[in-house]
């Protein structure tokens, strides 16, 4: 038809843009987004230019509160009870909005949480604590970097020098 037409000739532009979520997101500095099937329910803040594709779910909010509900235990088993599971446990499971969000008693309605309650402000920093850990550990401060250097010579012979470690703890 006209459309797979028009998807074979735009093949780099997303066939279904979804502009009701980018005009949520376009105004945050940061939203929430996990992967729709995943053996682990890993939610991730996201910025932009990020054009979220179909395999994420994204969730326009930017406050470590909800960041944190969505991330506490008692979610994440609410979403394996409502979502859909793919073959066998290790294939994962399927994040279904509808299922699975939209389901979830949140302790208070979305957007009318007290911002000033001890347990919304404990939930938050938990959850601020939970990434700032997850990104030390996924990208440690101290890296070191290997480079080798390549001497060629005018009948085309190669020699490599050792591999010397460059850098040292940041």
């Amino acid at each position: 038809g006209d459309r797979d037409k028009e998807t074979r000739e735009k093949w780099w532009l997303f066939q279904r843009p979804r502009p009701i979520m980018r005009d949520a997101i376009s105004t945050l500095p940061r939203f929430i987004a996990t992967l729709a099937v995943s053996k682990h329910r890993v939610f991730v803040w996201l910025t932009h230019p990020t054009i979220p594709d179909q395999q994420l779910i994204v969730i326009a909010r930017d406050d470590d509160y909800f960041f944190g509900v969505l991330h506490s235990r008692t979610h994440e088993l609410w979403s394996r009870g409502t979502g859909t599971q793919l073959r066998e446990v290790e294939s994962g499971f399927r994040y279904t909005p509808t299922n699975t969000f939209e389901t979830f008693p949140f302790p208070w309605a979305p957007g009318a949480e007290p911002v000033d309650d001890p347990r919304v402000q404990a939930i938050a920093q938990s959850a601020k604590e939970l990434v700032e850990q997850r990104d030390r550990w996924l990208n440690p401060e101290s890296q070191v970097t290997v480079t080798f250097k390549v001497t060629v010579t005018s009948d085309d012979s190669k020699s490599t020098d050792d591999a010397q470690p460059k850098g040292d703890k940041k």
